[in-house]
């Protein structure tokens, strides 16, 4: 049974964005590397649940040892592509058009591949972080399970306001990005 719930929201000034709106959420408890080796085990009877849990135990590492190296790491389910991580990069402002470059350097007639590089640094630089992207066949395994859903609660939540400096603004700011690390 997967539990969720309704959440009535009022907006988050950061976003602009005003009137309710109706979301739902799932509320989900935590299985540990030892449960799931336990159902790996299930699977793979050759394979005790004690080398399961070892392998669960060092799976991510393992995955951002390969992330460092440039590569994406593929998890498939029944042969088939199921969840995509890999290392993201992107630009620490949302992008560079030729006017936001001239703002950056007055002497940018044009964006070329000679000049790139040093209005990207002007602007911040990139970002580097993790990422993980659930393909069609994990969503098509889940629903043919057909696990049943259930109203866990109904909640309504206040409209979130910006942060002051003085910290009376009644509210936080979420951050896109939030745990991003900087990168040259």
């Amino acid at each position: 049974m997967v539990k969720y719930n309704l959440q009535i929201n009022n907006g988050v000034e950061a976003f602009d964005t005003t009137g309710k709106t109706i979301t739902a959420n799932e509320v989900v408890d935590t299985c540990d590397s030892a449960e799931l080796a336990r159902e790996i085990a299930h699977y793979a009877e050759v394979v005790n649940e004690r080398t399961c849990k070892f392998v669960l135990d060092n799976l991510l590492a393992a995955c951002v040892q390969k992330m460092s190296e440039g590569k994406a790491v593929v998890l498939t389910l029944d042969g088939k592509a199921a969840l995509r991580i890999y290392p993201d990069v992107h630009l620490k402002c949302e992008s560079i058009n030729l006017a936001k470059a001239q703002e950056l350097d007055t002497t940018v007639t044009d964006i070329t591949l000679d000049n790139v590089t040093d209005i990207v640094r002007k602007a911040g630089g990139v970002t580097l972080r993790t990422k993980a992207e659930v393909e069609k066949p994990l969503t098509d395994a889940l629903r043919a399970l057909q696990p049943s859903l259930s109203l866990a609660d109904k909640k309504e939540v206040a409209r979130v306001m910006r942060a002051t400096a003085g910290g009376t603004g009644g509210g936080t700011t979420p951050t896109p990005g939030a745990g991003d690390e900087e990168v040259g």
